[in-house]
């Protein structure tokens, strides 16, 4: 039996999210959600009247901070179990009203303390800096120094309230109503002498199908479907623009990036420093397209063969084998990413099942520290599923570490959470390579790796992009289909030049991108992650322990510190050239390994052949 039958011989495991709440029924949901709430109205009575802008000392704002994290902590339990379960089942009315609700009653609890930043962000320059130096605040010192920088673009307290009144539930409703219709599409495809629908999980797996017919068939058949959607992609799309826009006007950003800019503690300088040497490496991601187009006896890859396995046969690699191969490569590592990966991996933290109305996307989520975290990928048992599932706990990984940290400095920014994903996917890598299992199969691995290396540097650099783009051009209108098609057709374009041939359907590969709706200027995020994880590996393997306790020490920081701080500590400078030379030399390096993979597991497998 294949991954391409959807059912694995060992059935991959489901979420239980008992840990958190027995059901939805659970008394302890509400429960929390009402402690949430008779705390922040007692924050709101200690703290709005008494915040004396003039005369707030260190011993005052860290009692009222930690009150303040307090709430949140409560309130994140229920959201996050409201979240992970609509998660896994995006079609089913009752889970996706169950989430409204709650969301509905954590912004009423979060509205009784908005009031706070906006205080803190009132604080004259020169109390907030002392505050911010201070020796009893160090712990908050990024929390507090973020809230300065933000201060020019906030509204005040009343206009903070009308601004999330009118954006927070039109953005909810929009992402729910998009994770709920992609994942109630169904895609009919020809197999051979029978046509199957398949939800969007089940074909966007046949992308990695070893008969290059069903990848080109899959390919057509889920473009062709969304296209007949267009419209509804493009309203939900258009309605996602035009409100981060309409934000970042009312907010006074200098650009519609400069949000999420914030967010990472970069400026638009270095961005577009990172952005500009991506571009500049266009012909080495080409080289590699053109490697794999050639073993596949052609001059150009097709666009539907970018993840196309390198391997002859589909297989079925049970959950189980993976995971236990997981733990193996973490145990060689190092005792703290292994007891961590053993924590995540534990009955119930993982959704590996492919069944229709599952949320589109692997993910690996985590909303406090008091919280375990929670992955979920869709598992068919091909190599690439085994890369997916080692970067998701990667993800976990580093939520454990961050766990350390309080809850206004425990998530990482998204600059660093896509760090610790790919670097043990690369890992994994090497590990899988090195067993007598996979020694005729190096190309293919690598060549699952240099895929994800594509498409999270590359082909994410090309959506930030269009996006960048699309934001510019609806400014001053709403977009129509065929514009958007056209910037999207031509970025993509920019990027695959000759060496990769788009088919005319693929015009539509905008509307499956959830980050466009999720997350607004994500995508670079996984360009900037992917670059330290490949300047690491270099590091790793030119000085391994020294750099596990570098990469260790940055994980546990989670968001408690300026990440041009953090890796200024950890002698990591991304503004240097020579950061990005040996990021993109050691990919070289990889390109080179794979070309010689090639040609070493063909002259193994045919002399396999030859005996046989």
């Amino acid at each position: 039996m294949t991954q391409h039958d959807h059912t694995l011989v060992t059935p991959a495991p489901a979420w239980d999210l008992t840990d958190l709440y027995e059901h939805i029924g659970d008394a302890g949901i509400q429960r929390d959600l009402q402690a949430a709430k008779v705390r922040a109205l007692e924050f709101r009575a200690a703290y709005k009247v008494t915040f004396d802008p003039d005369h707030i000392n260190s011993r005052d704002m860290l009692s009222a901070l930690r009150a303040y994290e307090a709430i949140h902590e409560l309130g994140m339990r229920p959201y996050f179990f409201a979240v992970l379960y609509g998660a896994a089942q995006t079609d089913d009315p009752r889970r996706i009203s169950f989430l409204q609700k709650i969301r509905e009653q954590w912004q009423s609890v979060y509205h009784e303390v908005l009031f706070f930043e906006c205080r803190v962000m009132g604080l004259s320059e020169r109390v907030l800096t002392a505050l911010v130096e201070h020796d009893d605040l160090s712990p908050y010192k990024w929390f507090l120094t973020r809230l300065m920088r933000q201060r020019p673009y906030r509204l005040g307290e009343s206009g903070e309230r009308i601004l999330d009144t009118q954006t927070s539930p039109l953005r909810n409703a929009l992402i729910t109503f998009f994770d709920e219709f992609l994942g109630s599409l169904v895609f009919s495809v020809e197999r051979g002498l029978k046509r199957e629908r398949l939800h969007m999980e089940e074909v966007s797996a046949l992308r990695q199908s070893s008969d290059p017919e069903i990848r080109r068939r899959s390919a057509h058949a889920c473009l062709d479907e969304l296209s007949r959607h267009g419209a509804v992609f493009r309203h939900i799309l258009n309605a996602v623009v035009m409100g981060h826009l309409n934000e970042s006007r009312e907010r006074g950003y200098p650009s519609v990036l400069h949000k999420s800019l914030l967010s990472n503690g970069l400026d638009e300088g270095i961005m577009d420093t990172v952005m500009a040497e991506v571009v500049r490496r266009y012909p080495l991601v080409r080289k590699y397209w053109g490697l794999k187009a050639s073993s596949f006896g052609s001059e150009t890859l097709n666009q539907c063969d970018l993840l196309a396995p390198m391997g002859s046969r589909d297989e079925d690699i049970p959950f189980s084998k993976a995971r236990q191969w997981l733990l193996e490569c973490l145990g060689e590592i190092h005792p703290t990413f292994f007891d961590c990966a053993r924590e995540i991996l534990k009955a119930g933290r993982v959704d590996a099942q492919m069944r229709k109305g599952k949320r589109i996307g692997a993910f690996c989520e985590c909303f406090a520290p008091s919280l375990p975290p929670y992955l979920s990928v869709s598992y068919g048992g091909c190599i690439r599923d085994m890369m997916t599932l080692a970067h998701e706990v990667g993800h976990g990984i580093h939520y454990i570490l961050a766990s350390a940290q309080s809850y206004l400095n425990f998530r990482p920014p998204p600059i660093l959470a896509e760090t610790a994903s790919t670097f043990l996917e690369m890992v994994f890598c090497d590990h899988l390579m090195g067993r007598q299992t996979f020694q005729t199969r190096h190309a293919e691995i690598l060549g699952v790796c240099l895929d994800d290396m594509g498409i999270c540097i590359f082909r994410q650099h090309a959506l930030t992009c269009f996006e960048r783009r699309l934001y510019e051009k609806s400014a001053d209108h709403i977009l129509s289909e065929s514009e958007i098609n056209d910037l999207w057709w031509r970025e993509n374009y920019s990027l695959f030049g000759e060496a990769v041939k788009m088919a005319p359907e693929y015009r539509w590969g905008w509307t499956q991108i959830p980050h466009f709706i999720h997350h607004p200027f994500y995508c670079y995020s996984y360009v900037f992650g992917n670059l330290l994880s490949l300047y690491l590996m270099r590091r790793y393997h030119e000085d391994r322990d020294d750099t596990l306790e570098v990469i260790i020490h940055m994980f546990r920081a989670g968001g408690s510190k300026d990440p041009m701080d953090l890796f200024s500590e950890c002698g990591i400078d991304p503004k240097d050239e020579a950061f990005h030379e040996d990021a993109f030399e050691y990919l070289g390096e990889i390109i080179d390994s794979f070309k010689t993979g090639m040609l070493k597991d063909k002259s193994a497998v045919d002399s396999f052949s030859a005996v046989t």
